[in-house]
């Protein structure tokens, strides 16, 4: 699917890039204090309490959830009459597979922590008296992390292809356009910028890369958790962005032992997609 930009997006773009790149040189440029920070995080990382079989918890919801899809997109096509999932109007797809996967695992690891009596600003750091001030660190670790991701897209339209590799993007990716009313828009804003950047930040930053952390190291949880962030999301096209976008939301997760930085960045991420997606078609949210 071909995306055109307007020339307003294409400069936004450019912007973000070099702010981004720049962040990145001052950075570097500053490297014992922020070497100290990140070791400070990773001694907060390695030492939170973890409830007991989590992991198990966590692949079994996944078995659960994906049956509860097969189940809810049954109920939903016959009673819609359509035999395809991609016949099925995306709303009705985007709430089966949200709440049948992200809210399922996100609950099941909140339970965990509360059946265990483990504070939610230990495991899974998600407690601030003003949690909005978080949104300029997020947005800080947005603007590092957008070259970071431009680069994984130009290494996967570079690479893949010669493999033979579909880059077709996510069936939901697909039907954006076919949101047409604002209280679908809405809804469809609600769930991709707020809830799903919320479950997805608790279940793999709040809780499996401090528990693959603390088994292989930090920069082996890093790039395991961020493996597996890629690979639940079952696209080829947006496999390598996603891990290095994973890779730099747990950096700043530790650096700034909080995961409202990388919800807000989560969040950011996917309220520039979708606005610049529907700008690309000429359809404003009206």
């Amino acid at each position: 699917m071909d995306i055109e930009l307007p020339i307003g997006s294409l400069v936004a773009m450019g912007l973000v890039l070099t702010f981004g790149c720049l962040g990145w040189i001052w950075i570097f440029s500053a490297t014992q204090k922020h070497q100290r920070k990140l070791r400070e995080g990773m001694a907060w990382l390695d030492w939170r309490p973890l409830p007991l079989g989590m992991v198990f918890f966590f692949f079994s919801s996944i078995a659960l959830g994906l049956l509860l899809q097969v189940v809810g997109f049954m109920v939903f096509g016959r009673f819609a009459g359509v035999e395809q999932l991609a016949n099925l109007h995306p709303l009705v797809q985007l709430l089966v597979s949200t709440l049948s996967m992200h809210v399922l695992i996100a609950a099941v690891f909140l339970w965990m922590t509360r059946n265990q009596s483990i504070p939610l600003d230990e495991v899974p750091a998600l407690r601030h008296k003003h949690w909005w001030l978080k949104f300029p660190q997020g947005l800080a670790g947005y603007l590092l992390a957008f070259p970071v991701v431009i680069l994984g897209a130009m290494l996967t339209q570079a690479v893949f292809p010669r493999f033979g590799v579909d880059l077709e993007p996510q069936i939901l990716v697909q039907s954006l356009g076919r949101f047409e009313s604002l209280p679908q828009r809405i809804t469809l804003f609600f769930f991709a910028v707020l809830l799903v950047p919320f479950c997805e930040e608790l279940i793999f930053r709040g809780y499996l890369f401090p528990w693959i952390s603390q088994r292989t190291g930090f920069w082996g949880g890093l790039v395991l958790h961020s493996l597996l962030f890629a690979w639940v999301h079952m696209n080829a096209a947006s496999f390598l962005p996603l891990f290095a976008f994973s890779c730099v939301l747990g950096i700043s997760y530790v650096y700034t032992k909080s995961l409202l930085t990388a919800f807000w960045m989560h969040a950011i991420f996917n309220a520039v997609t979708l606005v610049n997606f529907f700008l690309s078609r000429g359809t404003p949210f009206s």
